[in-house]
C-alpha cells in the first residue's frame, strides 16, 4: 500500500484558521459538544418535519398537535437517532463531508421512515387516524431539512460541495474492482487532501482506504467517507 502525502496541516487546523466569530466558536467545540449539538439539532428537525407533514396533510394546526400523536413524534427520534449512529453521520465531519455523506444520510432516512410506518402499523390504536401519506411527506421533509442543514454548514464552513457522481467514483466508494487497485493512504485530510481524493477516485487506478492526519480530535473520524487515521497511529495501520 502506498502512502500518499499532502500538506499536512489538518482539516480542522485549516478550518479554525477560517473561523471566526460564530464559525470559530463551533469550531472550537469539543467532538462531545458537537455530537450532542448535532443530536438536538437533529431532534428538533425530526420534530418538525413531523409536525409540517401532519400539518400539510391535514391542513388544520388542531389537527398537528403533537399532543394527539405525542407517541409517535417520540418513537420518530428513537427510531431515526439510533439509525444515523449506526450509518455513521455523527462521524462525519461536516465541513469535509462529499456525497457519500447525502448518501448515507439518504439510506439512514429512508430507513428510519420505513420502520415508522411499521411502528405505526403495529402500535397505532384503531381510532387514531394516521394517513400513511404523511410518512411520505415526513420522508421528503427530512431529505430536506435535514439534509440541506447540513450542506449549509458545509458552505458555512467554506467548502464547496461536489457532487461528482462519476461512475468510476461511484465504484470506489461502493468497493468495487479494488483488486485492480492500488491500495493508497493520503497523509492529510484537509483542503488539498480531499482535493488529492477526488482526483484520484476519477483516475480509477488507485483506492484511498484511509487518511492520515495529525490532528487528534479528527481521528476516528470520515472525511469525504474515507476514514482519518491518528499519525501515531501510522505504524499499525501499515501492518494492516
Amino acid at each position: 500500500m502506498a502512502l500518499t502525502a499532502t500538506s499536512h496541516i489538518s482539516a480542522t487546523a485549516q478550518a479554525r484558521a477560517r473561523g471566526t466569530g460564530l464559525r470559530g466558536y463551533l469550531l472550537s467545540l469539543s467532538r462531545t459538544r458537537k455530537r450532542v449539538l448535532q443530536l438536538v439539532v437533529d431532534t428538533l428537525l425530526i420534530w418538525l418535519c413531523l409536525w409540517l407533514a401532519f400539518y400539510l396533510r391535514l391542513g388544520s394546526f388542531d389537527a398537528a398537535s403533537p399532543f394527539f400523536h405525542g407517541w409517535l413524534f417520540i418513537a420518530a427520534v428513537l427510531i431515526t437517532l439510533p439509525i444515523f449512529v449506526r450509518f455513521g453521520l455523527y462521524r462525519a465531519v461536516v465541513h469535509c463531508m462529499g456525497y457519500q455523506a447525502l448518501t448515507a444520510l439518504t439510506a439512514a432516512i429512508t430507513t428510519s421512515a420505513i420502520l415508522l410506518i411499521c411502528t405505526i402499523y403495529l402500535f397505532a390504536s384503531p381510532p387514531e387516524i394516521i394517513p400513511r401519506s404523511i410518512i411520505f411527506i415526513y420522508w421528503m421533509l427530512c431529505l430536506i431539512f435535514i439534509g440541506g442543514l447540513r450542506v449549509a454548514m458545509r458552505q458555512y464552513f467554506g467548502h464547496t460541495l461536489t457532487l461528482n457522481l462519476d461512475i468510476r467514483s461511484l465504484l470506489h466508494v461502493s468497493g468495487k474492482h479494488q483488486g485492480s487497485q492500488t491500495r493508497v493512504a493520503i497523509f492529510g485530510a484537509g483542503a488539498a487532501g480531499n482535493q488529492l481524493l477526488a482526483a484520484l477516485r476519477q483516475s480509477g487506478r488507485q483506492y484511498v482506504v484511509a487518511f492520515v492526519d495529525d490532528d487528534p480530535l479528527i481521528a476516528g473520524r470520515l472525511v469525504a467517507g474515507v476514514l482519518v487515521y491518528a499519525s501515531s497511529d501510522l505504524a499499525h495501520f501499515m501492518k494492516e
